[in-house]
Protein backbone atom coordinates (compact mmCIF):
# COMPACT_ATOMS: atom_id res chain seq x y z
CA UNK A 1 0.00 0.00 0.00
CA UNK A 2 1.14 3.47 -1.19
CA UNK A 3 0.53 6.49 1.38
CA UNK A 4 -0.32 10.07 0.92
CA UNK A 5 -0.66 12.73 3.02
CA UNK A 6 -3.86 13.61 0.75
CA UNK A 7 -5.63 11.36 -1.64
CA UNK A 8 -8.09 13.42 -4.28
CA UNK A 9 -11.06 11.08 -5.95
CA UNK A 10 -12.12 12.44 -9.07
CA UNK A 11 -10.27 14.39 -12.15
CA UNK A 12 -12.86 17.07 -12.42
CA UNK A 13 -12.50 20.72 -12.83
CA UNK A 14 -12.42 20.58 -8.54
CA UNK A 15 -10.31 17.30 -8.18
CA UNK A 16 -7.55 18.92 -9.60
CA UNK A 17 -7.34 22.21 -8.36
CA UNK A 18 -7.87 20.84 -5.26
CA UNK A 19 -4.55 18.15 -5.55
CA UNK A 20 -2.49 21.00 -7.50
CA UNK A 21 -3.50 23.11 -4.16
CA UNK A 22 -3.02 20.76 -1.63
CA UNK A 23 0.70 20.01 -3.94
CA UNK A 24 1.55 23.91 -3.66
CA UNK A 25 1.99 23.28 0.34
CA UNK A 26 4.45 20.78 -0.10
CA UNK A 27 2.16 17.67 0.83
CA UNK A 28 2.46 14.66 -1.01
CA UNK A 29 -0.71 14.38 -3.22
CA UNK A 30 -1.98 11.63 -5.17
CA UNK A 31 -4.94 11.69 -7.39
CA UNK A 32 -7.56 8.71 -9.08
CA UNK A 33 -9.53 9.24 -11.99
CA UNK A 34 -11.69 6.91 -14.09
CA UNK A 35 -9.51 6.14 -17.71
CA UNK A 36 -12.00 7.33 -20.64
CA UNK A 37 -12.86 3.66 -20.91
CA UNK A 38 -14.77 3.89 -17.61
CA UNK A 39 -16.21 6.75 -18.86
CA UNK A 40 -13.25 9.13 -17.05
CA UNK A 41 -10.86 11.26 -18.30
CA UNK A 42 -8.40 13.77 -16.89
CA UNK A 43 -11.14 17.45 -16.58
CA UNK A 44 -13.50 15.11 -15.44
CA UNK A 45 -17.31 15.48 -17.40
CA UNK A 46 -16.71 19.53 -17.90
CA UNK A 47 -13.79 18.51 -20.19
CA UNK A 48 -14.41 15.68 -21.85
CA UNK A 49 -18.38 15.04 -22.06
CA UNK A 50 -20.11 18.94 -20.85
CA UNK A 51 -18.91 22.30 -20.69
CA UNK A 52 -15.82 21.77 -23.74
CA UNK A 53 -17.71 19.80 -26.08
CA UNK A 54 -21.06 22.11 -26.12
CA UNK A 55 -18.72 25.29 -26.44
CA UNK A 56 -16.95 23.64 -29.42
CA UNK A 57 -20.54 22.78 -31.18
CA UNK A 58 -21.41 25.97 -29.91
CA UNK A 59 -19.21 27.78 -31.82
CA UNK A 60 -19.61 26.16 -34.77
CA UNK A 61 -23.50 26.53 -34.79
CA UNK A 62 -22.42 30.57 -34.44
CA UNK A 63 -19.98 30.55 -37.24
CA UNK A 64 -23.45 28.76 -39.28
CA UNK A 65 -25.81 31.86 -38.20
CA UNK A 66 -22.68 34.01 -39.46
CA UNK A 67 -22.35 32.99 -42.70
CA UNK A 68 -26.06 32.51 -42.99
CA UNK A 69 -25.98 36.78 -42.01
CA UNK A 70 -23.31 37.67 -43.79
CA UNK A 71 -25.25 38.64 -47.02
CA UNK A 72 -26.88 41.30 -44.85
CA UNK A 73 -23.34 42.81 -44.08
CA UNK A 74 -22.32 43.16 -47.45
CA UNK A 75 -20.49 39.53 -47.89
CA UNK A 76 -21.78 37.48 -50.37
CA UNK A 77 -21.36 33.78 -48.39
CA UNK A 78 -20.78 30.35 -49.95
CA UNK A 79 -23.54 28.27 -49.09
CA UNK A 80 -22.98 25.69 -45.57
CA UNK A 81 -22.31 21.96 -45.97
CA UNK A 82 -21.16 20.34 -41.88
CA UNK A 83 -19.17 17.35 -41.86
CA UNK A 84 -20.86 15.89 -38.11
CA UNK A 85 -18.20 13.40 -38.18
CA UNK A 86 -15.42 16.15 -38.81
CA UNK A 87 -16.76 18.28 -35.98
CA UNK A 88 -16.34 15.39 -33.82
CA UNK A 89 -13.08 14.60 -34.56
CA UNK A 90 -12.58 18.55 -33.86
CA UNK A 91 -14.26 18.23 -30.69
CA UNK A 92 -11.56 15.11 -29.67
CA UNK A 93 -8.60 17.45 -30.74
CA UNK A 94 -9.67 20.01 -28.35
CA UNK A 95 -10.91 18.26 -25.53
CA UNK A 96 -7.82 15.72 -26.23
CA UNK A 97 -5.41 18.86 -25.66
CA UNK A 98 -7.09 20.48 -22.71
CA UNK A 99 -6.96 16.93 -21.00
CA UNK A 100 -3.00 16.47 -21.61
CA UNK A 101 -2.59 20.16 -20.17
CA UNK A 102 -4.60 18.78 -17.01
CA UNK A 103 -2.07 15.90 -16.98
CA UNK A 104 0.84 18.32 -17.54
CA UNK A 105 -0.05 20.50 -14.71
CA UNK A 106 -0.65 17.59 -12.02
CA UNK A 107 3.18 16.41 -13.12
CA UNK A 108 4.62 20.19 -12.75
CA UNK A 109 3.26 19.54 -9.10
CA UNK A 110 4.44 16.27 -8.66
CA UNK A 111 0.55 14.90 -8.23
CA UNK A 112 0.58 11.16 -8.45
CA UNK A 113 -1.81 10.34 -11.27
CA UNK A 114 -4.06 6.89 -10.67
CA UNK A 115 -6.12 5.98 -12.86
CA UNK A 116 -8.98 3.48 -12.80
CA UNK A 117 -12.12 3.14 -10.55
CA UNK A 118 -11.65 3.87 -7.15
CA UNK A 119 -13.64 1.97 -3.74
CA UNK A 120 -13.46 3.67 -0.67
CA UNK A 121 -13.12 1.38 2.39
CA UNK A 122 -11.83 3.81 4.84
CA UNK A 123 -9.01 6.47 4.36
CA UNK A 124 -6.51 3.12 4.88
CA UNK A 125 -8.10 1.36 2.17
CA UNK A 126 -8.73 2.85 -0.77
CA UNK A 127 -8.67 0.61 -3.76
CA UNK A 128 -8.11 1.35 -7.61
CA UNK A 129 -8.91 -0.57 -10.32
CA UNK A 130 -7.72 -0.25 -14.04
CA UNK A 131 -9.85 -0.68 -16.59
CA UNK A 132 -6.98 -2.32 -18.54
CA UNK A 133 -5.58 -4.26 -15.67
CA UNK A 134 -8.36 -5.61 -13.75
CA UNK A 135 -6.31 -8.02 -12.09
CA UNK A 136 -4.20 -5.91 -10.25
CA UNK A 137 -5.66 -3.63 -7.98
CA UNK A 138 -3.91 -0.55 -5.88
CA UNK A 139 -4.26 -0.23 -2.48
CA UNK A 140 -3.65 3.75 -1.51
CA UNK A 141 -3.95 5.27 1.99
CA UNK A 142 -4.55 8.99 3.27
CA UNK A 143 -4.27 11.32 6.18
CA UNK A 144 -7.10 13.54 4.51
CA UNK A 145 -9.60 12.48 1.53
CA UNK A 146 -10.80 14.84 -0.58
CA UNK A 147 -14.11 13.23 -2.88
CA UNK A 148 -14.41 14.92 -5.98
CA UNK A 149 -16.45 11.96 -8.14
CA UNK A 150 -18.90 14.72 -10.15
CA UNK A 151 -22.20 13.46 -10.88
CA UNK A 152 -23.87 12.30 -14.18
CA UNK A 153 -27.02 12.52 -16.63
CA UNK A 154 -30.19 11.96 -14.80
CA UNK A 155 -32.94 9.67 -16.58
CA UNK A 156 -36.67 9.65 -15.85
CA UNK A 157 -38.20 6.20 -15.48
CA UNK A 158 -40.56 5.93 -18.44
CA UNK A 159 -41.21 3.31 -21.09
CA UNK A 160 -38.68 3.56 -23.90
CA UNK A 161 -35.83 5.37 -21.88
CA UNK A 162 -33.80 2.80 -22.59
CA UNK A 163 -34.28 2.58 -26.40
CA UNK A 164 -31.05 3.27 -28.83
CA UNK A 165 -32.44 6.35 -30.22
CA UNK A 166 -33.01 8.17 -26.36
CA UNK A 167 -29.13 9.81 -25.80
CA UNK A 168 -28.07 11.68 -22.58
CA UNK A 169 -25.31 14.26 -22.83
CA UNK A 170 -22.62 11.72 -22.73
CA UNK A 171 -23.63 9.93 -25.93
CA UNK A 172 -24.63 12.96 -28.33
CA UNK A 173 -21.13 14.52 -28.22
CA UNK A 174 -19.94 11.61 -30.45
CA UNK A 175 -22.99 11.28 -33.05
CA UNK A 176 -21.80 10.73 -36.52
CA UNK A 177 -25.17 12.18 -38.24
CA UNK A 178 -27.73 15.16 -38.17
CA UNK A 179 -30.91 14.25 -36.78
CA UNK A 180 -33.86 15.34 -39.32
CA UNK A 181 -36.22 15.56 -36.08
CA UNK A 182 -34.47 16.09 -31.83
CA UNK A 183 -36.76 16.20 -29.65
CA UNK A 184 -34.89 17.22 -26.42
CA UNK A 185 -36.29 16.12 -22.93
CA UNK A 186 -35.49 18.85 -20.34
CA UNK A 187 -35.52 22.62 -21.11
CA UNK A 188 -32.74 23.61 -18.58
CA UNK A 189 -29.18 24.83 -19.69
CA UNK A 190 -27.94 21.89 -21.23
CA UNK A 191 -31.36 21.27 -22.97
CA UNK A 192 -31.06 24.69 -24.45
CA UNK A 193 -27.51 24.82 -25.59
CA UNK A 194 -27.98 21.84 -27.31
CA UNK A 195 -31.37 22.87 -28.40
CA UNK A 196 -28.89 26.02 -30.08
CA UNK A 197 -26.61 24.00 -31.59
CA UNK A 198 -28.90 21.14 -33.82
CA UNK A 199 -30.94 24.19 -34.61
CA UNK A 200 -27.93 26.01 -37.06
CA UNK A 201 -26.99 21.80 -37.80
CA UNK A 202 -30.17 21.98 -39.76
CA UNK A 203 -32.10 19.83 -37.33
CA UNK A 204 -36.12 20.59 -36.22
CA UNK A 205 -36.01 20.49 -32.81
CA UNK A 206 -38.71 20.51 -30.38
CA UNK A 207 -37.66 21.07 -26.55
CA UNK A 208 -40.38 19.79 -23.81
CA UNK A 209 -40.21 20.60 -20.39
CA UNK A 210 -42.26 19.94 -17.79
CA UNK A 211 -42.14 23.86 -15.55
CA UNK A 212 -44.44 25.88 -16.93
CA UNK A 213 -41.27 27.95 -18.23
CA UNK A 214 -37.64 27.45 -19.79
CA UNK A 215 -35.05 27.91 -17.24
CA UNK A 216 -36.48 27.96 -14.18
CA UNK A 217 -32.86 28.73 -12.42
CA UNK A 218 -33.39 32.22 -14.39
CA UNK A 219 -34.68 35.31 -13.86
CA UNK A 220 -38.15 35.46 -15.13
CA UNK A 221 -37.69 38.23 -17.60
CA UNK A 222 -34.36 36.77 -18.94
CA UNK A 223 -35.65 33.03 -19.05
CA UNK A 224 -38.92 34.73 -21.08
CA UNK A 225 -36.51 36.42 -23.52
CA UNK A 226 -34.29 33.35 -24.06
CA UNK A 227 -37.33 31.67 -25.08
CA UNK A 228 -38.72 34.17 -27.47
CA UNK A 229 -34.95 33.79 -28.91
CA UNK A 230 -35.14 30.69 -29.47
CA UNK A 231 -38.70 30.52 -30.97
CA UNK A 232 -37.59 33.15 -33.37
CA UNK A 233 -35.05 30.46 -34.52
CA UNK A 234 -37.88 28.06 -35.32
CA UNK A 235 -37.23 25.58 -32.38
CA UNK A 236 -40.59 24.64 -30.95
CA UNK A 237 -40.88 25.25 -26.86
CA UNK A 238 -43.57 23.30 -24.91
CA UNK A 239 -43.56 24.08 -21.37
CA UNK A 240 -45.77 22.48 -18.45
CA UNK A 241 -46.13 18.96 -20.03
CA UNK A 242 -45.29 15.39 -18.94
CA UNK A 243 -43.33 13.17 -21.08
CA UNK A 244 -45.60 9.47 -20.08
CA UNK A 245 -43.20 7.27 -22.82
CA UNK A 246 -40.81 6.74 -25.89
CA UNK A 247 -42.93 4.47 -27.89
CA UNK A 248 -41.10 2.98 -31.09
CA UNK A 249 -42.59 3.82 -34.56
CA UNK A 250 -41.28 3.12 -38.05
CA UNK A 251 -38.30 2.35 -38.76
CA UNK A 252 -35.69 4.14 -37.08
CA UNK A 253 -38.23 6.83 -35.92
CA UNK A 254 -40.04 6.84 -32.01
CA UNK A 255 -42.76 9.29 -30.65
CA UNK A 256 -42.04 11.32 -27.75
CA UNK A 257 -45.54 10.80 -25.70
CA UNK A 258 -46.38 13.90 -23.65
CA UNK A 259 -49.67 14.69 -21.59
CA UNK A 260 -50.98 18.54 -20.66
CA UNK A 261 -54.34 18.24 -18.57
CA UNK A 262 -55.32 14.78 -20.37
CA UNK A 263 -54.41 15.34 -23.93
CA UNK A 264 -52.41 13.68 -24.99
CA UNK A 265 -49.29 14.41 -28.22
CA UNK A 266 -46.94 12.77 -30.21
CA UNK A 267 -44.11 14.18 -31.54
CA UNK A 268 -42.24 12.26 -34.14
CA UNK A 269 -38.52 11.85 -33.42
CA UNK A 270 -35.52 10.53 -35.19
CA UNK A 271 -33.40 10.87 -31.61
CA UNK A 272 -34.20 11.97 -28.41
CA UNK A 273 -32.23 13.95 -26.04
CA UNK A 274 -32.53 13.30 -22.38
CA UNK A 275 -31.43 16.27 -20.27
CA UNK A 276 -33.48 16.07 -16.92
CA UNK A 277 -30.67 17.43 -14.84
CA UNK A 278 -27.85 15.46 -13.21
CA UNK A 279 -27.62 12.48 -10.29
CA UNK A 280 -24.23 12.72 -7.89
CA UNK A 281 -21.85 9.81 -8.21
CA UNK A 282 -22.07 8.66 -4.70
CA UNK A 283 -21.13 4.82 -5.07
CA UNK A 284 -17.11 4.95 -4.54
CA UNK A 285 -17.45 6.34 -1.23
CA UNK A 286 -21.06 4.51 0.42
CA UNK A 287 -19.16 2.31 2.80
CA UNK A 288 -18.00 5.56 4.73
CA UNK A 289 -21.24 5.90 5.53
CA UNK A 290 -20.93 10.04 5.23
CA UNK A 291 -24.24 11.76 6.53
CA UNK A 292 -26.12 12.84 3.47
CA UNK A 293 -28.75 15.95 2.51
CA UNK A 294 -30.90 13.65 0.42
CA UNK A 295 -29.00 12.36 -2.42
CA UNK A 296 -25.63 14.69 -1.72
CA UNK A 297 -23.31 14.62 0.65
CA UNK A 298 -23.88 16.96 3.54
CA UNK A 299 -21.10 19.26 4.01
CA UNK A 300 -19.95 22.74 6.46
CA UNK A 301 -20.43 25.28 2.91
CA UNK A 302 -17.64 26.91 3.84
CA UNK A 303 -15.16 24.51 4.98
CA UNK A 304 -16.63 21.32 2.63
CA UNK A 305 -15.64 18.98 5.55
CA UNK A 306 -18.27 16.15 5.69
CA UNK A 307 -19.39 13.87 9.03
CA UNK A 308 -16.14 12.26 8.85
CA UNK A 309 -13.61 14.67 10.06
CA UNK A 310 -10.98 13.76 7.64
CA UNK A 311 -12.89 14.03 4.97
CA UNK A 312 -13.87 16.59 2.38
CA UNK A 313 -16.32 16.77 -0.23
CA UNK A 314 -16.83 19.29 -3.51
CA UNK A 315 -18.56 20.13 -6.58
CA UNK A 316 -21.41 18.18 -7.71
CA UNK A 317 -21.96 15.57 -4.88
CA UNK A 318 -22.39 18.38 -2.47
CA UNK A 319 -25.48 19.66 -4.52
CA UNK A 320 -24.40 23.24 -3.46
CA UNK A 321 -23.74 24.74 -6.61
CA UNK A 322 -23.68 21.96 -9.99
CA UNK A 323 -21.38 24.71 -11.90
CA UNK A 324 -17.72 23.79 -13.07
CA UNK A 325 -16.50 26.83 -11.51
CA UNK A 326 -17.88 26.10 -8.27
CA UNK A 327 -15.83 22.68 -8.00
CA UNK A 328 -13.39 24.69 -9.19
CA UNK A 329 -13.61 27.01 -5.89
CA UNK A 330 -14.48 24.16 -3.86
CA UNK A 331 -11.54 21.89 -4.28
CA UNK A 332 -9.23 24.81 -3.38
CA UNK A 333 -11.02 25.46 -0.55
CA UNK A 334 -11.20 22.03 0.42
CA UNK A 335 -7.61 21.50 0.13
CA UNK A 336 -6.47 24.86 2.05
CA UNK A 337 -8.47 23.47 5.06
CA UNK A 338 -7.01 19.82 4.84
CA UNK A 339 -3.83 21.40 4.48
CA UNK A 340 -4.28 23.50 7.82
CA UNK A 341 -5.53 20.78 9.83
CA UNK A 342 -2.09 18.43 8.98
CA UNK A 343 -0.33 21.84 10.10
CA UNK A 344 -2.32 21.56 13.21
CA UNK A 345 -3.73 24.99 13.06
CA UNK A 346 -6.84 26.57 13.35
CA UNK A 347 -5.91 29.67 11.54
CA UNK A 348 -8.07 31.35 9.16
CA UNK A 349 -5.05 32.81 6.87
CA UNK A 350 -5.10 30.36 3.92
CA UNK A 351 -8.97 31.60 3.05
CA UNK A 352 -9.93 35.21 5.28
CA UNK A 353 -12.91 34.68 3.11
CA UNK A 354 -16.28 32.79 3.69
CA UNK A 355 -17.81 31.34 -0.06
CA UNK A 356 -20.05 33.77 -1.41
CA UNK A 357 -22.52 31.09 -3.22
CA UNK A 358 -24.49 34.18 -4.11
CA UNK A 359 -22.48 35.51 -6.39
CA UNK A 360 -21.21 32.46 -8.19
CA UNK A 361 -22.52 33.47 -11.86
CA UNK A 362 -24.53 30.72 -14.23
CA UNK A 363 -24.96 30.81 -17.95
CA UNK A 364 -26.47 29.70 -20.76
CA UNK A 365 -24.17 29.90 -23.92
CA UNK A 366 -25.68 30.56 -27.09
CA UNK A 367 -26.03 33.59 -29.23
CA UNK A 368 -27.76 35.78 -27.69
CA UNK A 369 -26.23 34.04 -24.38
CA UNK A 370 -28.28 34.43 -20.79
CA UNK A 371 -26.49 35.21 -17.60
CA UNK A 372 -26.98 35.83 -14.39
CA UNK A 373 -25.16 36.77 -11.02
CA UNK A 374 -26.79 37.40 -7.47
CA UNK A 375 -31.15 37.44 -6.65
CA UNK A 376 -33.63 37.30 -9.39
CA UNK A 377 -35.78 40.63 -9.45
CA UNK A 378 -38.46 38.25 -7.42
CA UNK A 379 -36.10 37.82 -4.40
CA UNK A 380 -34.93 41.09 -4.72
CA UNK A 381 -38.44 42.73 -4.62
CA UNK A 382 -39.07 40.37 -1.46
CA UNK A 383 -35.59 40.90 0.19
CA UNK A 384 -36.07 44.78 -0.04
CA UNK A 385 -40.12 44.66 1.37
CA UNK A 386 -38.42 42.56 4.27
CA UNK A 387 -35.60 44.80 5.21
CA UNK A 388 -37.30 48.09 4.71
CA UNK A 389 -35.00 48.97 1.58
CA UNK A 390 -35.79 50.54 -1.58
CA UNK A 391 -35.24 48.66 -4.64
CA UNK A 392 -34.11 50.14 -8.17
CA UNK A 393 -33.86 48.75 -11.41
CA UNK A 394 -31.40 49.91 -14.10
CA UNK A 395 -31.62 48.91 -17.36
CA UNK A 396 -29.94 48.85 -20.90
CA UNK A 397 -30.57 47.52 -24.03
CA UNK A 398 -27.83 45.96 -26.61
CA UNK A 399 -30.19 48.22 -29.28
CA UNK A 400 -28.68 51.00 -28.23
CA UNK A 401 -24.87 49.46 -27.73
CA UNK A 402 -22.83 50.55 -30.57
CA UNK A 403 -20.50 47.86 -30.79
CA UNK A 404 -23.75 45.61 -30.52
CA UNK A 405 -25.04 47.63 -33.45
CA UNK A 406 -22.37 47.36 -35.63
CA UNK A 407 -21.59 43.65 -34.89
CA UNK A 408 -25.20 42.85 -35.78
CA UNK A 409 -26.12 41.49 -32.42
CA UNK A 410 -28.31 44.43 -31.03
CA UNK A 411 -30.77 41.94 -29.44
CA UNK A 412 -31.12 41.72 -25.26
CA UNK A 413 -30.59 44.24 -22.31
CA UNK A 414 -28.72 44.16 -19.19
CA UNK A 415 -30.64 44.36 -15.73
CA UNK A 416 -28.77 45.46 -12.27
CA UNK A 417 -31.16 45.43 -9.41
CA UNK A 418 -29.81 47.92 -6.63
CA UNK A 419 -31.12 48.24 -3.13
CA UNK A 420 -30.75 51.10 -0.86
CA UNK A 421 -31.43 52.61 2.67
CA UNK A 422 -29.50 52.40 6.10
CA UNK A 423 -27.22 54.72 4.68
CA UNK A 424 -26.06 51.98 2.40
CA UNK A 425 -26.35 51.11 -1.33
CA UNK A 426 -25.84 47.67 -2.70
CA UNK A 427 -26.19 45.31 -5.91
CA UNK A 428 -28.59 42.78 -5.38
CA UNK A 429 -28.08 41.20 -8.50
CA UNK A 430 -27.40 41.32 -12.40
CA UNK A 431 -28.87 40.06 -15.19
CA UNK A 432 -27.38 39.87 -18.85
CA UNK A 433 -29.21 38.44 -22.15
CA UNK A 434 -27.06 39.46 -25.28
CA UNK A 435 -24.37 39.39 -27.00
CA UNK A 436 -20.87 38.91 -24.95
CA UNK A 437 -23.28 38.03 -21.94
CA UNK A 438 -20.73 34.52 -20.76
CA UNK A 439 -17.90 37.33 -20.38
CA UNK A 440 -19.57 40.48 -19.19
CA UNK A 441 -21.01 38.01 -16.29
CA UNK A 442 -17.39 37.98 -14.96
CA UNK A 443 -17.35 41.83 -14.62
CA UNK A 444 -20.60 41.96 -12.59
CA UNK A 445 -19.88 39.06 -9.97
CA UNK A 446 -17.14 41.58 -8.62
CA UNK A 447 -20.19 43.75 -8.41
CA UNK A 448 -21.88 41.64 -6.55
CA UNK A 449 -19.96 40.28 -4.37
CA UNK A 450 -20.64 42.58 -1.91
CA UNK A 451 -16.90 44.48 -1.95
CA UNK A 452 -17.77 46.90 -4.74
CA UNK A 453 -18.73 50.72 -3.43
CA UNK A 454 -21.84 51.30 -6.06
CA UNK A 455 -21.30 54.63 -6.71
CA UNK A 456 -17.58 54.12 -7.66
CA UNK A 457 -18.13 51.07 -9.59
CA UNK A 458 -20.63 53.42 -11.69
CA UNK A 459 -17.74 56.15 -12.27
CA UNK A 460 -15.45 53.34 -13.52
CA UNK A 461 -14.67 54.27 -17.57
CA UNK A 462 -14.98 51.00 -19.87
CA UNK A 463 -14.13 51.71 -23.28
CA UNK A 464 -15.80 52.25 -25.93
CA UNK A 465 -17.41 50.60 -28.17
CA UNK A 466 -17.57 47.79 -25.88
CA UNK A 467 -20.44 45.73 -25.28
CA UNK A 468 -18.95 46.16 -21.47
CA UNK A 469 -20.45 49.61 -21.82
CA UNK A 470 -24.04 48.58 -20.50
CA UNK A 471 -22.57 47.21 -17.52
CA UNK A 472 -21.90 51.25 -16.68
CA UNK A 473 -24.76 52.74 -18.69
CA UNK A 474 -27.52 50.24 -16.74
CA UNK A 475 -26.01 50.99 -13.21
CA UNK A 476 -26.06 54.55 -14.04
CA UNK A 477 -29.88 53.81 -14.83
CA UNK A 478 -30.32 52.51 -11.36
CA UNK A 479 -28.71 55.33 -9.38
CA UNK A 480 -30.82 57.86 -11.07
CA UNK A 481 -30.77 57.98 -14.79
CA UNK A 482 -27.79 57.60 -17.34
CA UNK A 483 -26.74 60.24 -20.03
CA UNK A 484 -26.82 57.85 -22.69
CA UNK A 485 -30.51 57.15 -22.27
CA UNK A 486 -33.70 58.98 -22.29
CA UNK A 487 -35.12 59.76 -18.95
CA UNK A 488 -36.81 57.17 -17.05
CA UNK A 489 -40.78 57.13 -16.72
Amino acid sequence: MTNYDILVVGGGPGGYIAAVTAAKYGFSVALIEKEPEQGGGLGGTCLNRGCIPSKTWLDNAETIERVKQASKRGIDAQVVNIDMPAMVKFKDRVVKRLSMGVGALLKSWNVALYNGTAVVHDLDNVVVTSAKDKENEIVLGCKRLILATGSRPATIPIPGADLPQVLTSDDIFNIQTIPPRLTIVGGGVIGVEMARIFSAFGSKVTIVEALPRLAPNLDEEIADALAKSLKSAKIAIKTGVKVEAIDPADGEEVSVVISNNGAEERIPSDVVLMAVGRAPNTDAFSELRLDMNRRFVKVDPNTLQTSHQDVYAIGDITGLSMLAHSASMMGERAAKVAVQSLNGSDSDEFYPFPIDYASIPSVVYGEPSAASVGMSQQAAEEYCAGNSLTLSIGRTIFGGNGRAVASGMGEGFVKILVASGDCQTRILGIHIFGPMASELINEASVLVNGTADVQRAASVVHAHPTFGETLSIALHDALGGSSHQPPKK
